[in-house]
């Protein structure tokens, strides 16, 4: 099911190019097309306003609290070779990310992550891919305790993996995973649980199982032996689940 879903996004994302360049036929001037991903959060009391050059996408803005899911395909005059990407503070007007988008090059998708945190962009130093192993890492916001935090994964049958043990909050973790046996099926859905360090049981959030939990599906988790991918991971429990952002783009 992951793998249909993907190859229709792929095929969505693809359409939506041809459209773009069909419908800037009727101009000479205008004939390419970028698609442009924005994934993290926004952890602030004000809304995010998202621009690409000239085009602000008032119609878009990301709440305070919420996660930042950004995905447009942006068309450009031929001749155009850069453009700025910026995010602001829709209330005060001021610039928390910019980034310089170079054009014309064979790639026609462009992905970067942001994380507002503290008034600034959460820096994001991953380490670099080794071909051994995965390399799974974990930021975890949760002003409210230190008390460091395991977290593992389970399938259908109870048995469990862990991904990252003793896990300090608002510290980056990132631990070597390279896939286990109950673990590869990629049409199956598994859980992953945080807990306090050292115990499977009591909840690293709020004492709450609910909210110490997230479901495998869109954490595109590595399976069926591949190796060498790095996969960030931005988590924050909500007011009444937890938020767990993928901050890498979708594998090809």
């Amino acid at each position: 099911m992951k793998k249909i879903i993907k190859k229709i996004q792929q095929l969505g994302l693809y359409s939506l190019l041809l459209a773009g360049l069909s419908a800037c036929n009727k101009n000479a001037d205008v004939s390419k097309a970028i698609n442009i991903q924005i994934k993290g959060f926004n952890v602030s009391s004000s809304p995010l306003e998202i621009s690409i050059d000239t085009v602000v996408y008032r119609d878009f803005k990301v709440a305070a609290n919420t996660e930042v899911d950004f995905s447009k395909v942006f068309v450009y005059p031929s001749a155009t070779n850069e453009v700025s990407l910026s995010i602001k503070d829709a209330n005060s007007g001021k610039e928390v990310f910019q980034q310089q988008v170079t054009l014309n090059t064979s790639e026609i998708e462009r992905f970067y992550q942001f994380v507002l945190l503290n008034g600034k962009q959460l820096e994001l130093k991953p380490p670099a891919a080794d071909p051994a192993t995965n390399k799974i890492g974990f930021y975890i916001h949760y002003p409210a305790s230190n008390d460091p935090i395991d977290v593992y994964m389970q399938n259908n049958e109870g048995q469990i993996v862990y991904l990252a043990k003793n896990i300090t909050p608002s510290t980056w973790v990132y631990a070597d995973y390279n896939g286990h046996e109950g673990f590869n099926n990629p049409n199956a859905n598994y859980d992953i649980y945080f807990t306090k360090a050292g115990t499977t049981d009591v909840w690293a959030f709020n004492d709450d199982q609910y909210m110490s939990k997230s479901s495998e599906d869109s954490w595109l988790i590595p399976q069926n032996g591949v190796k060498g991918r790095v996969c960030s991971y931005f988590i924050t429990p909500g007011t009444v689940d937890l938020r767990a952002v993928r901050l890498f783009s979708v594998p090809k």
